[in-house]
């Protein structure tokens, strides 16, 4: 799958449990932007939401892209929200 540098993602739903144990995320709610690209995985920036409302960040994370699909801004408008408040100089979703 072609990833698109600094654009932003989600994990594929059939993914969440993997990404919840292997990097103790809410994978749900994450926000997926990649960074680098190195081949068939990227390395992404992630920004969540977890249950008490408390926003998080990690960098340098590594996500095979088959296991990411782009947001949509009509069904994900929190992860949109996250995009706009964080990324939107950088440019909008497209």
């Amino acid at each position: 799958m072609n990833i698109q540098l600094n654009k932003p993602y989600k994990i594929h739903p059939a993914k969440h449990k993997r990404y919840d144990v292997h990097y103790s995320i809410c994978s749900a709610e994450a926000l997926i932007v990649p960074r680098r690209d190195f081949g068939d995985e990227s390395i992404s920036e992630v920004r969540w939401e977890d249950d008490n409302g408390e926003l998080h960040f990690a960098s340098s994370m590594v996500f095979s892209n088959a296991n990411l699909i782009r947001i949509n801004a009509a069904t994900d408008v929190r992860l949109i929200e996250l995009w706009d408040h964080y990324y939107a100089p950088e440019g909008h979703v497209q």
